[in-house]
């Protein structure tokens, strides 16, 4: 909890739990019951009057944080002085309770992500951050449209597998593509591989008999015959 209560905050604590505060003993007994013998009970003075008292005490436990495991000094005083209120007053202290509960609260802070992948290629999930390659994205998209094999030519890290995942495939997404979801890796078996990866266009039934129409008959004829909107 910050050290400065809000103004506001700070009136209302203090109006509510002052007239609990009228005498010395008062003030030792309600004390001594919420925060029972921890160590801020030793630093606190009684004297003064009871507004005086009540906002430099609960100035001192705002300061002081937490008794106990997750609970507030401040909330194990409200707590205590409302057992001693009666039920009229329940309402004020809940909502002051409450209060305290989300000014206590942690923030969530914002997780900025860095934007740069180092040697790592830009995956599907970091398209946002891909940019630069929009005039290859949009050949690619142009030649896919009139030829079935198009292939992407360059030298190892210059960035075919960026241009690739975070922007030739979102891209064709958008349109309407089905596009397999594992990449074909290169491999001293590049057909198993081809089948593996094709076999999620499939019913787990048909995997088998794909597997071998493609064997026998080719990769064309198996995926015209099975996918309708091939060409």
């Amino acid at each position: 909890m910050p050290s400065k209560l809000d103004p506001n905050l700070l009136k209302d604590l203090v109006s509510i739990i002052s007239p609990f505060m009228e005498k010395e003993d008062d003030r030792r007994t309600l004390l001594t019951l919420a925060l029972v013998n921890t160590p801020i009970l030793q630093q606190i003075t009684y004297t003064g009057s009871p507004e005086a008292f009540t906002v430099r005490m609960v100035k001192q436990l705002a300061d002081h944080g937490e008794v106990r495991s997750g609970e507030l000094a401040l909330l194990a005083l409200l707590k205590e002085v409302a057992a001693h209120a009666g039920l009229e007053k329940e309402p004020l202290f809940e909502e002051l309770s409450s209060r305290l509960t989300k000014l206590s609260s942690p923030s969530v802070e914002t997780v900025i992500e860095c934007p740069y992948q180092g040697l790592q290629a830009f995956e599907e999930d970091k398209k946002d951050f891909f940019f630069g390659r929009q005039k290859v994205i949009e050949t690619l998209q142009d030649k896919l449209e009139q030829a079935q094999f198009v292939p992407l030519i360059g030298a190892s890290g210059s960035g075919k597998s960026s241009v690739i995942r975070a922007g030739l495939i979102p891209c064709l997404k958008h349109k309407g593509w089905q596009i397999l979801k594992l990449p074909i890796l290169p491999g001293v078996e590049l057909l198993a591989e081809l089948k593996r990866v094709l076999s999620q266009l499939f019913d787990r039934t048909e995997v088998g008999e794909i597997y071998s129409l493609i064997d026998t008959e080719g990769l064309q004829p198996v995926i015209a015959r099975h996918v309708p909107t091939f060409e």
